[in-house]
């Protein structure tokens, strides 16, 4: 029996992975029903700002005779993780106007498992507080009210009363 290798089992990078076979030859034999290692390919490919397919759960009602009928389905979104945790696990941001963009958006920790596929595009890039960047404006939401604009706005303020402080200082030892 073949051993349920993690995180090999349902990786968007199987396909083709050599790093699989060399570490399934490896614990043959052992008996083990389930085994781990640290894979170098999907840890450099799960970071911060990479663009992605991820794989959304939802809920499918069927109509039929006898009544409503719900089964399980998904929808397949493109996001852009936003933070990458110990064991594969991230979050993600859902593009705007995909399938699963109301309170779904912003997505909670899940599994590498939920790629779909990693996507050929240029990584996002964040602000200084760490929301996404669209455009050059930061993506926070249907509000669009992220605190770096805040935190310039009181910036420029520090530095204009810095400057007036200065100016007062200068006119007033040149006064006396």
């Amino acid at each position: 029996m073949t051993p349920r290798i993690f995180p090999c089992f349902r990786c968007p990078l199987r396909e083709g992975c050599a790093e699989k076979r060399v570490f399934a030859e490896k614990v043959r034999g052992l008996g083990a029903r389930s085994v781990a290692f640290d894979c170098a390919k999907l840890g450099a490919e799960l970071r911060r700002g990479r663009r992605i397919v991820v794989e959304t759960p939802r809920l499918v009602v069927v109509d039929s005779y006898s009544g409503e009928q719900a089964r399980r389905g998904s929808y397949h979104d493109t996001a852009t993780i936003n933070y990458v945790a110990p064991s594969y696990r991230f979050t993600c941001v859902v593009d705007p106007g995909q399938h699963s963009e109301g309170k779904q958006r912003f997505r909670r920790l899940r599994g590498h498992h939920r790629i779909v596929r990693f996507l050929d595009e240029p990584d996002g890039v964040f602000c200084k507080l760490g929301e996404l960047q669209r455009d050059g404006a930061c993506d926070t939401g249907p509000d669009m009210s992220c605190s770096c604009k805040q935190w310039a706005d009181m910036l420029a303020e520090d530095k204009i009363a810095a400057a007036r402080a200065e100016l007062h200082d200068r006119l007033g030892s040149a006064a006396e």
